[in-house]
């Protein structure tokens, strides 16, 4: 389809482009990182196809959000070997740092992780958690839940990352 809008396509993983073979502008990945072996690898392979300037633009789950850190070996986030590395909100920071890319935005924007906590307490009900956890899933109501949710967000405590860098 992106060659049909003459949009220019290289079949091939970002990490076997060869030095100077691409310039780009731009680098988007969609929920990739966690399933790289290297996010290292990959993320110093995009700053050398990107020109100075370029933009890196991804999203990933992190171990640091919420549900996963309340589910922890339960999530469906946390499962080698489909996801192998799932780094923590400081992770990332830090990683982008060591591949020379410096952070322009950085958020944990999601909006599920009070629904997918609700939905596996739902499905798993002998699921221990912790009791303030229970109490505000039992006897709060869904503006409560939608509250701490916009809190997860605002704290960056979301499982859900997304952020733009660019090439130093």
């Amino acid at each position: 389809a992106c060659r049909d809008k003459g949009i220019n396509v290289i079949n091939k993983p970002i990490e076997l482009l060869e030095e100077g073979e691409v310039n780009a502008g731009i680098v988007v990945a969609f929920d990739l990182l966690e399933h790289l072996f290297s996010p290292y690898k990959f993320l110093t392979t995009v700053h050398n196809v990107l020109k100075k300037g370029g933009v890196l633009y991804f999203t990933m789950p992190i171990v640091s959000g919420f549900d996963i850190q309340v589910l922890w070996e339960k999530s469906d986030n946390v499962y080698p070997p489909h996801h192998i590395n799932i780094l923590s909100f400081e992770g990332v920071k830090l990683l982008l740092y060591r591949s020379g890319f410096e952070v322009v935005e950085i958020s944990t924007p999601g909006k599920l992780d009070m629904d997918i906590l609700k939905n596996y307490i739902r499905e798993n009900s002998s699921i221990k958690i912790p009791r303030f956890i229970s109490y505000m899933l039992n006897q709060r109501d869904e503006s409560s839940h939608q509250s701490f949710q916009e809190f997860l967000q605002k704290n960056n405590l979301s499982s859900h990352l997304s952020c733009i860098a660019v090439k130093k």
